[in-house]
């Protein structure tokens, strides 16, 4: 039901990018990807991961008074980093190169407590079981955003229509999901339950000491090429990468999410009776063989692909696409394999990778700097990031048992494979006499191979 909801709520905010990028420009989207950039690189700290723990607590009352704890949290957060953007905002947005966005700095906060309020009341709806709320709210964010998003573009807000449109959809998910009596229980017992707070909050301690970090640390890897292309480059670079990005994500959310799920409860019970290496060499290989189909094809047409579906303006978005699909590709192969570190008891080694992570993306993107080029620039990231993520996969399978050799041997078959169905698409779109011929024809080359891989190689059935 709840994924249900959330697909309801992510297709929509698909459906209508269409529309958007004929509303807003380039240099619009970079400033609204700066700005969600920025309340993403804090939102998954803010309250402390005290939310964590509210689906964990033995009884209801330690779940209310977590609820409590967390929004207090996030709250105190949200007013300090209040005074920050008030007192140093504008010097901040000069240097990310985004001066337009002084005029709403003070919505940063405003967001970002509208998020982690979104989340902490997710994390209560699971502890109480209100899925249909919850599959509601999801839907219902996605819908309110992208209808308010299109409606500020028509009255030419600029990037300010889309920052108030995602708040908006952010304040009906809160709506909804305060509909199970919690706005009943947050206005009373704040004062009689100081003692309790202070309990609970040392009983947790290991989620604001372990987890904050460690999400902190996997939030500035995911925001961190963002706000560094803002720096360094024309804010139109960043809204090109942006929408390229969140194209990417698609699959990422829809499929990744999913085999990741089925993989999680797989991987827990081979790993108890002996059998993760089977397990583990089944999901790669569908993960891997569906990402080759998927996205090399994707790589070829992107320039069309984006400049039929978005519009021209967004055509060099593809190109960028093209540039980051490396890293894209490995990373959604990654995805499922990194519950591994949580199946393995192998945590410190992943902080150690994301660390590691963190150092080199900076690096590559500096090069582009260097060469004045933002080309050079989302090349080497993706070139980076892909060849720290195969290391990934690589080590992932070792600690699984699995041996490389025949996975290796297995690879270069399916690479052959797919280069054969590169080369048909090619050839069409070499010959294609329109862009949307080739966006057609290329949709329908991969569906044949997803379904010849489906049906009669049966590389999709675990």
């Amino acid at each position: 039901m709840i994924a249900i909801g959330s697909t309801t709520g992510q297709l929509m905010v698909v459906v209508s990018m269409p529309f958007i990028t004929r509303l807003y420009g380039p240099g619009e989207m970079g400033l609204y990807a700066v700005f969600t950039a920025s309340v993403g690189l804090f939102a998954t700290v803010v309250a402390f991961h005290y939310e964590l723990a509210i689906p964990l607590s033995k009884c209801d009352l330690h779940a209310r008074l977590l609820t409590k704890l967390a929004l207090l949290v996030a709250f105190v957060v949200g007013l300090l980093l209040l005074g920050v953007v008030i007192a140093t905002g504008d010097s901040a947005l000069k240097l990310l190169g985004t001066p337009e966005l002084t005029s709403i700095e003070w919505l940063l906060p405003i967001s970002l407590f509208a998020t982690s309020l979104v989340t902490v009341l997710t994390y209560r709806a699971i502890r109480f079981k209100t899925f249909r709320l919850t599959a509601a709210g999801k839907a219902l964010q996605g819908v309110v955003q992208s209808g308010a998003q299109i409606g500020y573009g028509l009255l030419g807000f600029g990037a300010s229509g889309l920052i108030y449109g995602t708040i908006m959809g952010q304040c009906i998910a809160i709506y909804i999901l305060g509909q199970s009596g919690f706005w009943q229980e947050i206005t009373r017992g704040w004062s009689s339950h100081k003692s309790k707070f202070i309990v609970l909050a040392g009983r947790h301690k290991n989620f604001p000491m372990v987890s904050t970090p460690s999400s902190f640390i996997n939030a500035a890897v995911a925001q961190l090429p963002t706000i560094a292309l803002a720096a360094w480059f024309d804010i139109r670079v960043v809204g090109l990468y942006a929408l390229g990005i969140r194209i990417l994500q698609v699959p990422m959310r829809f499929i990744g999410d999913s085999l990741s799920q089925v993989f999680f409860s797989m991987a827990a019970e081979a790993h108890r009776n002996g059998s993760l290496e089977n397990v583990v060499t089944k999901t790669w290989r569908v993960q891997t063989t569906f990402a080759l189909h998927s996205f090399v094809p994707l790589a070829i047409i992107a320039p069309e692909l984006f400049g039929t579906v978005f519009g021209q303006e967004w055509r060099e978005a593809g190109v960028y696409t093209q540039l980051i699909m490396p890293w894209i590709m490995v990373s959604f192969i990654s995805t499922s394999l990194s519950i591994l570190v949580t199946v393995l008891q192998k945590q410190k080694q992943e902080f150690l990778f994301q660390l590691v992570y963190l150092s080199v993306l900076p690096g590559a993107l500096w090069l582009g700097r260097a060469g004045a080029s933002e080309h050079l620039a989302i090349g080497s990231l993706g070139i980076a990031a892909s060849i720290l993520l195969t290391c990934k996969i690589i080590w992932l399978l070792h600690i699984a048992g699995v041996n490389l050799a025949p996975q290796a041997l297995w690879l270069s078959r399916e690479v052959l494979y797919v280069t054969s169905v590169a080369v048909v698409l090619l050839i069409v779109k070499t010959l294609a006499g329109s862009e949307l011929f080739t966006v057609l024809a290329a949709a329908t080359l991969v569906l044949a191979t997803h379904s010849v891989n489906y049906l009669l190689r049966k590389t999709y059935v675990f």
